[in-house]
């Protein structure tokens, strides 16, 4: 079961980062369309695919400026925290974002696991994020990243449906 987490875990990899100023730092206004999934993001639906494996609804991921990223998720009460470097790209034909995402630990032990996919941020209130992504590394049979060109659902070439999209909402912290 223990693998079987650490290969799931970064399906539901999200976050936002945080960045402090004080009151006499110029503050640049980047609407939150074109920072992507930077922030902090709380889980409102982490996805049938991780329920299933026995993760909690308590999901909650940071993903910061400099590229790096915090996941803390749960398991049946027990806290675990990924954490790694991202990249992301918006794709211009769709207006998805495409990500990957390279976990270097879990729970402060060595871990690489890479995980790709896209995400879509929705100018709610709150502003939320729609996120869907695969392990590619190491590599599971059977299991493809999702595209920008085949929409969200096209985990697998679709197989999954719509059981690993994950919901969440941005927070301030």
């Amino acid at each position: 079961m223990k693998k079987g987490i650490s290969i799931w875990m970064l399906l539901m990899v999200f976050a936002v980062g945080f960045t402090a100023c004080s009151e006499d730092d110029p503050v640049e206004e980047i609407a939150v369309d074109e920072k992507g999934i930077i922030g902090n993001w709380e889980a409102t639906d982490i996805s049938a695919i991780l329920t299933n494996l026995g993760y909690d609804d308590m999901l909650y991921a940071n993903f910061k400026e400099d590229q790096t990223y915090e996941v803390k998720s749960y398991i049946a009460g027990v806290e675990y925290k990924l954490v790694g470097t991202f990249t992301q790209k918006k794709d211009a034909a769709t207006g998805l974002w495409e990500i990957t995402l390279n976990q270097t630990s879990m729970n402060g032990a060595p871990s690489e696991i890479t995980s790709k996919g896209i995400f879509e941020i929705k100018k709610t209130t709150p502003v939320s994020l729609w996120y869907e992504v695969a392990q590619t590394n190491p590599e599971i049979s059977g299991v493809f990243p999702p595209t920008a060109e085949a929409g969200f659902g096209s985990t697998s070439g679709g197989a999954w449906g719509e059981t690993n999209i994950q919901k969440y909402v941005k927070t301030t912290e």
